[in-house]
């Protein structure tokens, strides 16, 4: 899975997820990520480079992240707003 499919299979994932915060083991156990099996700390690094970037908002940042999607992160997934190169790649171009 190549890292903005994955960037947008984490996104995918908090929101079907929603109200309720994901953390890395609710992302490793979401189905798309766990038919490709990407590894845990692969989930781990693209999770907190969206919050970094302000897709995911992480709830915890001193213990184990909880993200929550970010008004920028749905827009971004439900695809209300012009597609970010960050997320989808050269298809954003």
């Amino acid at each position: 899975m190549d890292k903005y499919r994955l960037r947008r299979a984490i996104l995918d994932a908090a929101l079907d997820l929603e109200p309720a915060p994901v953390t890395v083991d609710d992302l490793e156990r979401y189905p798309l990520l766990r038919m490709a099996a990407v590894p845990r700390q692969t989930v781990a690094a693209e999770a907190a480079n969206l919050a970094d970037h302000g897709y995911l908002r992480n709830l915890r940042p001193t213990r184990e992240p909880a993200y929550r999607l970010t008004p920028q992160g749905r827009d971004q997934i439900t695809q209300d707003a012009e597609l970010q190169e960050f997320v989808w790649g050269e298809i954003a171009l």
